[in-house]
């Protein structure tokens, strides 16, 4: 279940019309997959805003400056040592793996391509995801290792899960979808890549809320990204979902990007930014 949407305008740090899919509203299904849309082929810049340096926890280089100071003022030629810089991110692909995705192959291995070539990530990995019609969602390594979606958590908050698909499978129209992205979103910044056009989103799974977004913070999980109705107002047919209609959980906020680099631009800025903003 989610509404009509569309992308975010070029560079806004939120989005003013941002598609947004709510954790707890599940969709309705399609069946028919529409033909391939161009492998994402500009997105290294665009993910690029993502790139941030901060103190390793494990690494260690030589402080020269401190080490040079202190050995003029006491004769005691010791090393100190500082925190290395290390790049703050790493990045999973979760790559759906349904049968109409094949023809996508190629469009996923572009966007891993592409999010190491932005150089915002100390890793990319990129795994195969099955989300059946009942049951819970499992990963499939390279090697054939199936896993817990949860062994992807990072329990720094460091990590940033991309869900590509084409929304057409069953699997995306019930409980295991919600469940899935409400445990990545808590774990670190998650977001969906509707491969389909824009204009085919209202006959998947994944149609999703327009919304207003705001920034919760460098890296911030989804739950503390603020979401509203967008300026122009709610879609009278379908508004946001809200704390009072979900008695058991409000819901959160998955943002939706297309293929655009445009999109990937306005979604990075609402991961980098300033909380609030």
């Amino acid at each position: 279940d989610s509404p009509p949407t569309s992308e975010p305008a070029p560079g806004a740090p939120t989005p003013p019309d941002a598609p947004v899919h709510a954790a707890s509203a599940p969709g309705a299904s399609t069946r028919r997959p529409a033909p391939p849309a161009a492998a994402p082929v500009r997105l290294a810049k665009a993910l690029h805003g993502l790139r941030r340096r901060v103190p390793s926890r494990s690494r260690a280089v030589l402080d020269e400056e401190r080490t040079a100071r202190h050995g003029i003022s006491d004769d005691l030629w010791i090393p100190y040592l500082r925190p290395a810089g290390e790049t703050a991110l790493d990045l999973v692909v979760l790559a759906d793996d349904g049968p109409t995705m094949r023809i996508w192959d190629d469009a996923v291995a572009a966007l891993g391509t592409e999010a190491e070539r932005s150089g915002a990530f100390r890793d990319v990995r990129v795994v195969r995801l099955a989300l059946p019609r009942r049951g819970e969602a499992t990963l499939r390594w390279p090697g054939g290792r199936t896993g817990d979606p949860a062994e992807l958590i990072d329990a720094r908050g460091s990590r940033i899960h991309l869900v590509v698909t084409d929304g057409l499978g069953h699997g995306w129209a019930g409980p295991a979808a919600d469940t899935l992205l409400g445990r990545l979103a808590a774990g670190g910044p998650t977001a969906l890549v509707h491969l389909l056009p824009t204009y085919l989103w209202h006959r998947t799974s994944l149609n999703p809320f327009r919304a207003e977004l705001a920034a919760g913070g460098f890296a911030a999980p989804n739950g503390r990204v603020g979401h509203g109705p967008p300026p122009v107002g709610p879609d009278p047919l379908r508004p946001l979902p809200t704390p009072a209609e979900e008695p058991v959980a409000a819901p959160v906020p998955v943002p939706v990007l297309s293929l655009k680099p445009e999109s990937f631009t306005a979604w990075a800025d609402v991961v980098a930014g300033e909380s609030g903003v």
